[in-house]
């Protein structure tokens, strides 16, 4: 038997520095981030919906820095199957972007918006399970300005070492 749709896999992921978790469906947690993103952001309650409607079902968020960084993992809507080559995850992705060697050989693929001169920066990896071919969305968002090479080095390297298991239930 295999994961039902419902079931989604724990990634474990280690960042430097204070970040705040929140599980997107504990309305209190959301509601204190919400608290805490009151001006960093041109609307928090509109950005939240928006990692929900992808599927968000982790949110972590980098406070007292520059930039500003939020961190989303998401299982997105009927991408529980699929091709996990990464041509696969790139038309998945509906981007081309940059191909990210993974050490454990999923598919991984980084696309960039914003940027240089842009007020918010975001960088989508889409990391696919060799077995299942179940998507994975890791969307790191810098609200106040642009990441610098090295956070992008720093957050394609994560990512790069990132795995999770599917489970037969």
């Amino acid at each position: 038997m295999t994961m039902s749709q419902a079931e989604k896999p724990e990634v474990v992921f280690a960042l430097p520095g204070e970040w705040v978790r929140v599980g997107l469906d504990d309305e209190s947690q959301v509601a204190e981030l919400t608290r805490l993103l009151d001006g960093a952001t041109p609307d928090p309650t509109s950005w939240i919906a928006s990692t929900k409607a992808l599927g968000g079902v982790l949110l972590m968020f980098r406070i007292r820095s520059e930039p500003s960084v939020g961190l989303l993992f998401a299982w997105p809507p009927g991408e529980e199957t699929g091709d996990p080559s990464r041509a696969g995850v790139q038309s998945r992705l509906g981007a081309e972007g940059e191909l990210i060697e993974h050490a454990a050989e999923y598919a991984c693929v980084r696309t960039r918006s914003g940027g240089g001169s842009a007020a918010t920066d975001v960088l989508t990896y889409g990391v696919v399970h060799p077995e299942s071919g179940r998507l994975l969305l890791v969307r790191v968002t810098a609200f106040d300005g642009p990441f610098d090479e090295l956070d992008v080095e720093d957050y394609d390297l994560s990512v790069s070492r990132m795995s999770w298991e599917e489970l037969d239930v």
